[in-house]
This record gives C-alpha cells, sequence and structure tokens, in this order.
C-alpha cells in the first residue's frame, strides 16, 4: 500500500484526495509518503506495472 500512496501523491499532488482513497488524513500522507517519490513519470511507471496475461480471462493462468 505505501508504494501505491507514494506513486499516487507524485501523479495528482491531492493530497486531500489521496487520504481519502487510503483512508488516511492529509497530515499522515503529508508527514509520511509526500515527497518519496519525484517525478509523476516515475508514478506513471509504477501504475503501469502488470502481468503479462494473455487478453481474455479465459486464457489467464490458474
Amino acid at each position: 500500500m505505501s508504494a501505491s500512496i507514494f506513486a499516487r501523491v507524485a501523479e495528482c499532488a491531492d493530497v486531500s484526495r489521496v487520504a481519502d482513497e487510503a483512508g488516511n488524513s492529509p497530515q499522515v500522507i503529508r508527514t509520511n509518503y509526500l515527497k518519496r517519490m519525484r517525478p509523476a513519470a516515475a508514478a506513471a511507471e509504477w501504475f503501469a506495472i502488470a502481468p503479462n496475461w494473455p487478453a481474455t480471462p479465459e486464457q489467464h493462468p490458474t
């Protein structure tokens, strides 16, 4: 969860929004997560991480 909060703050720069999404207070986001990941491009790369699965769910490994 921490990495997603770092990335989300870097991506949108809206601490109140990220706090609401994460279930934290803006103060907790500011003290624990603000300025940990820069620039926003790093956040985009983090959110782009996904398994290399086939296009349809029927073809996904079980």
